[in-house]
């Protein structure tokens, strides 16, 4: 059998070689693993001698434009050859054995020729008080979104590349930032079936990168800026799917975290007319609203500042893990 992983990369030819070499060190039992990398239109590509000492293991696909990071997953996972798929970021070098530990506990299952999607965490998400193994179905979903939403955390999925059908312009929302989770894993299903919810195991098969060195990291602020127009039509289209699916209701928390990154890509945008009818026809709570009302009177460039000196000086990676202690603690 073989495993393909999927790895993003835009302008970063130097840090994914790092990533390439935490991959060929893994030694994963009756598994071949191959990697392609789908270079998302750079405009500094990847110099094919720093790939000659992987050989053909390696293939890199160029996309003619920009499509973003999700959507870039997406269609490599159409394009993978392996029985399996995964994707990975290319500044999250993968944990050594978390391959093997991956597979041992797929197998494990006596249906797992059923299922398209296998769940397994990266690093900054072991914290969690999730149990050792659980199924991640709508109402975990629901549970992990309003108690763990501030804790941080990130999942990794092996997909069954013959149960899924890997088309991004399913919805808007496989375009988004941050949309990897278990609504894409229903997704790219090709037959949904709730009963059979994702499985998930505790176990570390990617090291989460720090974005405060990473500083062309696909997520970073300065991003926001220079897409703001993409992310607010992300952020609109998730907010009305949630709206659609009853999921405003289920995770309010949730969805009001959307309104506000709608509201802030658009004032990024300079488009403070939308933003503010944002506030207006959206609950977003009184005291965020006093809070986020004065910033439409501020200048784009402004705003992003603002944005990026908050950052620096909030105290959030403190109360995260003052949080997580607590929940252990629980």
């Amino acid at each position: 059998m073989t495993l393909t992983i999927v790895i993003p990369n835009h302008n970063r030819p130097k840090i994914i070689l790092n990533v390439l070499d935490s991959i060929f060190v893994q030694s994963v039992r009756d598994i071949d693993i191959d990697v392609l990398i789908i270079d998302d239109c750079s405009e500094r590509a990847i110099d094919p001698k720093d790939l000659e000492k992987y050989g053909k293991r390696v293939k890199i696909h160029r996309m003619e434009t920009n499509v973003g990071v999700n959507a870039a997953r997406a269609i490599g996972c159409g394009l993978a050859t392996g029985d399996f798929a995964m994707y990975a970021d290319d500044d999250d070098p993968f944990v050594l054995g978390g391959l093997q530990s991956a597979f041992n506990a797929i197998f494990s299952l006596e249906n797992w020729q059923e299922r398209n999607a296998f769940g397994f965490m990266r690093t900054n998400a072991m914290d969690i008080p999730f149990e050792d193994f659980f199924y991640w179905d709508e109402a975990t979903f629901i549970r992990y979104r309003e108690d763990y939403l501030s804790l941080g955390g990130d999942f990794v999925y092996i997909y069954q590349r013959k149960l899924c059908d890997f088309n991004y312009e399913t919805s808007e929302i496989t375009k988004a930032i941050g949309a990897e989770s278990y609504g894409v894993a229903r997704m790219f299903a090709k037959d949904y079936d709730p009963a059979k919810a994702c499985p998930m195991w505790k176990i570390a098969v990617i090291q989460s990168g720090d974005s405060d060195t990473t500083t062309n990291r696909l997520t970073n602020i300065d991003n926001a800026l220079l897409k703001a127009k993409d992310f607010a039509r992300w952020q609109q289209a998730e907010i009305e799917e949630m709206e659609e699916t009853g999921f405003d209701r289920k995770t309010p928390k949730y969805y009001r975290r959307r309104i506000k990154g709608q509201f802030i890509y658009l004032l990024l945008d300079d488009r403070r007319s939308e933003a503010l009818k944002v506030l207006r026809t959206k609950p977003v709570g009184t005291l965020a609203r006093l809070f986020l009302i004065p910033l439409a009177f501020l200048p784009p460039k402004a705003v992003f500042w603002l944005l990026k000196s908050y950052r620096k000086i909030c105290a959030a990676p403190l109360i995260k893990r003052l949080r997580i202690a607590i929940a252990a603690r629980a």
